[in-house]
């Protein structure tokens, strides 16, 4: 089992890692670039579209790993007599395919509507105010 402890290990520091750069706020993170970019904040816009795409990343990240760990040590290498059967899948399918695919549609639909939401791309408050007699249509 030196694969399995291996896949834990990496599990682990995917989600330490992870963890830190979700809670991250733009004055947290190391300064790159030019003195202006310092100095200028992250937009709110960047910083939401980056913690869904860290999370999306570590979703995907974490049921492949689960996937080809538990298919292969569960799907080769096996007598056929010892194959059993799960909803007429063959039992290192359902829990190493179809479980994982199910649950990555259930985590990704709650994320999307608990924690995903629509951000305005510019203040209102610095648009400018539409003519007399124009009509505004949103």
């Amino acid at each position: 089992m030196p694969i399995a402890a291996a896949v834990i290990v990496l599990i682990l520091a995917t989600a330490r890692r992870l963890q830190y750069l979700l809670c991250m706020t733009s004055f947290d993170r190391p300064q790159q670039g030019s003195p202006a970019s310092a100095t200028r904040g992250e937009d709110r816009l960047v910083r939401s579209a980056r913690r869904e795409a860290l999370f999306a990343l570590a979703l995907w990240l974490v049921s492949m790993v689960y996937t080809i760990t538990y298919c292969y040590l569960n799907g080769y290498d096996r007598a056929p007599e010892a194959l059993t059967f799960v909803l007429w899948f063959p039992d290192w399918v359902f829990w190493g395919i179809v479980v994982p695919w199910i649950s990555c549609v259930i985590v990704s639909t709650w994320f999307a509507f608990r924690f995903m939401g629509d951000e305005p791309l510019e203040d209102e408050s610095s648009l400018p105010a539409p003519a007399a007699g124009e009509t505004v249509h949103g």
